[in-house]
């Protein structure tokens, strides 16, 4: 009797054993559960941390783009008025110079007599008193 009461004995303790194993088994697994829960999450949040850094960047490179040629358009405007003011110059330039030469020669022409000198004289004096 002494035998079967050890054995009832063992039997029993190593029941006991196996639900404190399983026990034990489902706290390990649900404390998985949980880390690997932690862990997604964390990679969650690192993920729209690191997507909204990407997408600060990218808005401020369009920016950053933006602006830079802004001033490019705003610096070739400038270059083009300045070309135009000075082609514009140059052309009063060149048609004054003409227009003198022209009237030098009309003039040269028209003076070589005498008599045309006084006649043209004459003209510019009325037209000056009428004015």
């Amino acid at each position: 009797m002494h035998a079967l009461k050890n054995r009832e004995d063992s039997i029993t303790l190593s029941l006991k054993q196996a639900e404190q194993a399983r026990t034990e088994l489902v706290k390990l697994q649900e404390e998985n559960k949980a880390l690997a829960e932690k862990a997604r999450l964390e990679r969650e949040k690192e993920f729209q941390e690191t997507k909204a850094l990407r997408d600060k960047l990218i808005v401020e490179a369009k920016e950053q783009a933006r602006l830079e040629t802004q001033k490019m358009l705003d610096k070739a405007r400038e270059q083009i008025l300045r070309e135009k003011e000075a082609a514009k110059k140059e052309l009063y330039s060149t048609v004054v110079s003409m227009s003198i030469e022209i009237s030098e020669k009309v003039l040269r022409k028209q003076l070589t007599e005498k008599e045309r000198q006084v006649e043209y004289i004459n003209e510019l004096l009325n037209e000056m008193s009428r004015n």
